[in-house]
């Protein structure tokens, strides 16, 4: 009986899931508009923003936090839990939705935060192995 219940949970997931799939990217690309409510951004941002500045890294074109850390010089992440305001409602929100069923942890486990100055925007770059095999972004 545990397990058709398990089964149907997953078979709904990847139903909400595949509502969000879009055509012209490739097939384990999704977008989910509203992803976070308007409410749970401003709590979000409350929090990225409140954080000592040396928490911060400053880049060339964007400053950075990692939470729960930094990569180690050897490129691996170091076991550590992520602070309860990214837990929920962002990885709670992914663990939902099974988006990390086929990653080792089955969760979000390091959450990079950029910020961009007005005009600026991401780098075209390739994501290094420490984040095989799934990434996210809200």
């Amino acid at each position: 009986m545990a397990g058709e219940q398990d089964t149907s949970a997953c078979g709904k997931a990847i139903e909400e899931l595949q509502k969000a799939r879009i055509e012209l990217i490739p097939e384990n690309a999704y977008y989910i508009p509203e992803f976070i409510t308007q409410h749970e951004e401003e709590q979000l941002l409350q929090k990225i923003t409140s954080v000592p500045i040396p928490r911060w890294k400053y880049l060339s074109r964007r400053r950075l936090q990692s939470w729960p850390c930094a990569l180690s010089k050897s490129n691996t992440l170091l076991a550590s839990p992520l602070p309860q305001w990214l837990i929920s409602p962002i990885t709670s929100r992914f663990t939902e939705l099974e988006v990390f069923r086929n990653s080792p942890h089955k969760a979000p486990n390091h959450v990079l935060i950029n910020e961009y100055l007005p005009g600026q925007g991401i780098m075209r770059h390739e994501d290094g192995p420490a984040y095989y095999p799934v990434v996210a972004t809200c």
